[in-house]
């Protein structure tokens, strides 16, 4: 939550993101990173964030145009390397997106809330060893069967696109996390409470 320069802290750890393009305004929490849909974006590199078991990982979003006319497929973050997980606006149906690629299979869910332009949203993805799992402002949505150990490289995490044909998020940002567990529907729902519910 710095609000100036061009370097997204890691609170926790040393997984700082280098800014490209993004500008700081007013977020969720304190300050948040604006992406302007065409070449914005946040690169984590050389970063450590290799979950295998479990995984999840949150972000609040706000659109600045309504999704379904912003680019298909925009990006909210996503792990690279093998297309190893992300969280994105689904084009086919205007809902968010949580996919993630194991040693098994990649799987899809979808949320049941359609985002709208300038609405906060918390939006979480969870895979548990069991299912991979969609929340939607604290409260879970969708989950699909999906076991094994999840695909894992060195590769950059993109905040606001995918370099998959440039994926690129029109709107604002705030308050990612990535966690190498699974958290339960509780402790969801208080990340929400506690900022946004």
């Amino acid at each position: 939550n710095e609000g100036t320069g061009n370097i997204a802290h890691d609170s926790i750890g040393n997984n700082n993101g280098e800014i490209h393009g993004a500008s700081w305004v007013k977020g969720i929490n304190d300050n948040a990173l604006s992406f302007d849909g065409k070449n914005d974006y946040i690169r984590v590199s050389n970063n450590n964030l290799n979950p295998s078991n479990e995984l999840t990982v949150i972000a609040w979003v706000k659109w600045d145009i309504e999704p379904s006319t912003g680019q298909h497929w925009a990006n909210i973050i996503s792990k690279n390397g093998d297309n190893e997980w992300q969280i994105q606006h689904s084009y086919g149906n205007d809902k968010f997106e949580f996919a993630v690629k194991t040693e098994n299979a990649r799987k899809y869910v979808w949320s049941t809330t359609k985002p709208v332009k300038g609405k906060w949203y918390q939006v979480a993805g969870v895979y548990d060893g069991k299912y991979i799992k969609i929340y939607v402002n604290g409260r879970l949505e969708n989950k699909v069967p999906l076991t094994g150990k999840i695909k894992t490289s060195s590769s950059e995490i993109d905040i606001g696109r995918r370099t998959w044909r440039d994926r690129y998020f029109n709107g604002v940002i705030d308050e990612v996390s990535i966690y190498d567990k699974a958290l339960t529907d509780e402790e969801i729902r208080e990340l929400y409470n506690n900022l946004g519910g």
